[in-house]
């Protein structure tokens, strides 16, 4: 799965069915090119089993079908995964100073009112890296104690400091 994902990387094939994958992706981008490889390739693997009879070797092959996939996803799509981190505080100059210019990010501030108390309070968006996120949470933190930091896992951040090509 790896190396066939390092190979779909650099815009090349094994010949395979990541070729059948690859295409059925371009057409629906809403799947990726891992998870067509699976839906192919594990409809290889049902139809042999139905040929051939031979349906311990075809749960075998599988598992072996599935984890490939995930891996292929994995390599494939790694560089372009990131985490989304929501702060909702009462000190957004303080954290936007800390996330522009300590910490090397952009920021988005949306203002916000509690939907219990009724009170005003500021909502950042920012985009980070999956390595980057216990910096920042240690350093929010930091700033402001009462903040309440979400960090949300995203599939692709592409813009500065992250992929700048579109699939």
């Amino acid at each position: 799965g790896v190396g066939v994902g390092m190979i779909m990387l650099k815009g090349a094939s094994t010949g395979g069915s990541e070729i059948a994958a690859g295409l059925l992706q371009r057409a629906h981008e809403h799947l990726s090119v891992g998870r067509w490889i699976l839906i192919v390739d594990a409809t290889v693997v049902l139809l042999s089993a139905v040929v051939f009879g031979e349906v311990e070797a075809a749960l075998y092959a599988g598992i072996q079908v599935f984890v490939c996939s995930v891996m292929i996803d994995h390599v494939v799509y790694a560089r372009e995964e990131g985490r989304l981190l929501l702060v909702v505080t009462t000190k957004p100059q303080a954290l936007c100073r800390l996330i522009t210019e300590e910490l090397s990010r952009g920021v988005t501030v949306l203002d916000a009112k509690g939907g219990y108390t009724g009170e005003g309070r500021s909502v950042l968006f920012c985009a980070v890296s999956r390595i980057q996120v216990p910096q920042f949470k240690r350093r929010i933190r930091q700033t402001d104690g009462d903040a309440f930091t979400m960090v949300v896992a995203t599939q692709q951040v592409v813009g500065e400091g992250f992929v700048a090509r579109e699939r």
